[in-house]
């Protein structure tokens, strides 16, 4: 197949190419190239690469014709992709996270083209209770409100023809060539590294799903071979921990 993939030089795309390769799919990404696109011209064979904003989807056509060419799949990972940077600029963040997904999800149905999006965990907000994929959100932050937003109006193109698949990605963690140190996991790794100490902030009692980023990677590459997808939303972890036990596993 031939596989679009926006945001790809980002912390999860970098992981998820390379594997996207070995299988021998061939990649376009479309990436903003704020922390940079050289660590992907190096793969064999070569990805196609494509430095531009997502946003043009907004207001040219022939930009999603030019990401869409050829493609069979997109795999949609580009996002303002933290809380703080999404609180920071909200306007910007519905532009990204929710304005330029609906736009390229219509461009991708109208060629009835595979449509994967990245979720997250935390469009459920915070519950007492164990979530599947039918519990109701309750986002808290713009971040997780836009990442609703996207789903819903995904869903809401959804037909017997064509249909998306949402992946609800847990909290990531593990190495990548571009890597993040603003993930619990991360953080604590970089922390107990530099200083021989981490920091919990707050009791440290609350729970989280966490998902090894290569473990997130083979999941998107599997909904984009897998034939016919049973459901449209997907919880996508590994463990469900509270952060203060993880940090007890870095006193070792």
């Amino acid at each position: 197949m031939k596989i679009l993939v926006t945001g790809g030089a980002g912390y999860l795309g970098s992981v998820l190419i390379p594997k996207l390769l070995v299988r021998r799919h061939a990649v376009r990404v479309l990436d903003v190239g704020y922390f940079g696109m050289g660590h992907l011209r190096n793969h064999q064979p070569p990805v196609e690469m494509l430095r531009d904003d997502l946003r043009r989807v907004l207001s040219d056509d022939g930009f999603a014709d030019q990401l869409l060419d050829g493609v069979d799949c997109v795999i949609h990972l580009a996002a303002i992709s933290n809380d703080p940077s999404a609180e920071l600029q909200p306007e910007l963040t519905s532009e990204v996270n929710f304005q330029a997904t609906c736009a390229l999800a219509d461009a991708a149905r109208r060629r009835g083209i595979r449509f994967i999006f990245s979720s997250s965990c935390s469009v459920y907000g915070a519950s007492e209770n164990i979530i599947d994929e039918n519990g109701e959100t309750a986002p808290l932050t713009v971040y997780a409100v836009s990442k609703v937003e996207a789903e819903q109006y995904l869903e809401s193109i959804a037909d017997a023809r064509w249909s998306p698949i949402i992946l609800r990605n847990g909290t990531l963690f593990g190495y990548s060539p571009r890597m993040r140190f603003d993930l619990v996991v991360n953080i604590f790794s970089l922390h107990s590294t530099l200083y021989n100490e981490i920091r919990i902030f707050g009791a440290g009692d609350h729970w989280r799903p966490f998902l090894h980023v290569g473990d997130c990677a083979r999941a998107f590459i599997h909904f984009a071979e897998l034939p016919k997808p049973r459901y449209v939303r997907y919880n996508i972890a590994n463990e469900n921990l509270r952060v203060v036990d993880v940090a007890r596993l870095f006193r070792g």
